[in-house]
């Protein structure tokens, strides 16, 4: 159970529930600085932040999704059938894991990182501890969208060398990390 101890704040500027609310006050407020002639008041530093916290939940989320299905794509076997039909039932599931890494995986994985670094150095949190457990978790994340995008190449060069057995520990670690990834993400400030 994940408890809110009440409002945070940041830059003075309290700030509670509704990150997709954040959207449409974020553009309100932006649009009266510039009326006033004002660069980034307080209240819309705040409105920042939670758009890009709202942004990063959101392709963090995508960004396990997208490990998790290409890790069962690669792990993904036909050994019951002919030669021929295994060649092309390898090559047709390796260009799909291999699409999956190169046009899901690896966008969502780089806005994911981006936002959080964003909301890491605005916010000035780099001496808390959790933050630098959310960033080894990341960091194994990317090792593993990596190989996995590695492995996918490799694949589709050659679809009947199968990808290596183990390569299914990447579901249950991609699991693991994403659950603390995501208890962090929505109990922590960032």
């Amino acid at each position: 159970m994940i408890h809110n101890n009440g409002p945070h704040r940041l830059h003075g500027v309290k700030i509670q529930g509704g990150h997709f609310h954040a959207y449409s006050l974020a553009i309100g407020t932006f649009l009266q600085a510039k009326r006033k002639g004002t660069i980034l008041p307080r209240k819309m530093r705040a409105m920042f932040y939670m758009l890009f916290k709202s942004l990063h939940i959101f392709v963090a989320i995508a960004w396990l999704l997208g490990l998790l299905v290409c890790g069962v794509l690669l792990r993904t076997r036909d050994m019951s059938a002919p030669a021929e039909q295994q060649y092309i039932f390898n090559s047709r599931i390796a260009l799909i894991a291999r699409n999956i890494c190169l046009w899901w995986v690896m966008p969502v994985m780089t806005l994911a990182l981006i936002a959080g670094i964003y909301m890491t150095v605005v916010a000035g949190w780099w001496h808390m501890h959790w933050v630098f457990i959310k960033l080894s978790c990341a960091a194994l994340l990317v090792v593993l969208a990596i190989f996995q995008a590695r492995t996918a190449r490799l694949w589709q060069q050659n679809p009947m060398v199968l990808p290596p057995s183990w390569l299914g520990l990447g579901i249950p670690l991609t699991l693991v990390l994403g659950i603390a990834l995501l208890y962090l993400a929505f109990s922590k400030p960032i």
